[in-house]
């Protein structure tokens, strides 16, 4: 008696659990639709309110080659942080390499400037003819190929053509009697010896006289004219050495810009994308929101 009303009780239970079954999955083939559109327009109000990015279109974003940004930085500065889509960096980059570029060429032009008037100065007041004549005056005014030499009258000093037929004699008075010599043709050592070996070349000047005592170091030795050529030559050296900066700081631009793309690269490979994720599931008959985050590595 007592096991039949147990298997009695059994057979009502499973009965019941059955039923509930079948009705759940009926609610579940009802609301199936329902549940699906609700869900797509609840996600979509989701990610509209916050701005932020589809799930596709973070797993669909594409890694950067580390080798490529470095490559393409040390090509164009920024370039291989445009690349890494580190679109501050690309700009100062640049916009560095555009400023070095423009400052050595500026640079460039400004010291070219100055050295044509250097130049155009030195035509004007330092003479070779009488240069010449004070090494061949200083050391033996008495010389049977020329008579006497008066120094303050340029008529009587030697010319062009005697200095060309006795350049032998007079190169030898120049390298016994001092450590440098003239170049031949106008070369850049040229001009670089008239106005700083005052001792030597000093007496080449419009304004030097031969019995001058010149000596480069001593400010009361120098001719004005000779300061003012020094003083020409040394802005247009300044111009050239800040054209030299420029282009240094324009190398050294490209070997950071490479340096960083490359770390650029490798920070946005390793960057965590977050979007926000919202779902819907039905909970004991009840549509319940569901919302997190996507993280991918």
């Amino acid at each position: 008696m007592r096991s039949i009303k147990l298997s009695a009780m059994l057979l009502v239970f499973f009965l019941n659990q059955f039923l509930f079954a079948q009705n759940n999955l009926e609610i579940d083939n009802v609301n199936r639709a329902e549940l699906e559109n609700t869900r797509q327009e609840h996600l979509a109000s989701l990610l509209e309110s916050e701005n932020l990015p589809q799930e596709n279109e973070i797993i669909e974003e594409k890694k950067v080659s580390p080798g490529k940004a470095i490559l393409f930085s040390a090509i164009i500065p920024g370039a291989g942080e445009a690349y890494a889509k580190s679109w501050k960096k690309a700009i100062l980059f640049f916009a560095a390499e555009v400023t070095g570029i423009a400052v050595n060429i500026t640079y460039n032009n400004k010291g070219d400037d100055k050295q044509e008037v250097m130049k155009d100065y030195a035509h004007t007041h330092w003479n070779e003819e009488k240069y010449w004549t004070y090494l061949y005056y200083s050391a033996d005014p008495d010389d049977q190929w020329r008579g006497a030499i008066d120094k303050d009258n340029p008529e009587t000093w030697l010319t062009p053509t005697e200095i060309e037929q006795h350049m032998d004699e007079l190169r030898t008075i120049e390298t016994n009697d001092h450590s440098h010599t003239l170049p031949s043709t106008k070369t850049q050592q040229y001009y670089e010896m008239i106005g700083k070996y005052v001792g030597q070349f000093g007496y080449g000047w419009d304004d030097a006289d031969f019995d001058d005592d010149l000596y480069g170091y001593d400010i009361d030795k120098i001719t004005p004219n000779n300061i003012n050529y020094v003083n020409i030559r040394k802005k247009s050296e300044e111009f050239y050495d800040t054209a030299t900066k420029a282009s240094q700081f324009v190398l050294l631009n490209h070997l950071i810009s490479a340096i960083d793309a490359g770390f650029s690269a490798k920070v946005k490979n390793r960057k965590i994308d977050v979007a926000l994720k919202g779902d819907i599931h039905m909970v004991k008959y009840n549509m319940m929101e569901f919302v997190g985050l996507a993280v991918n590595f």
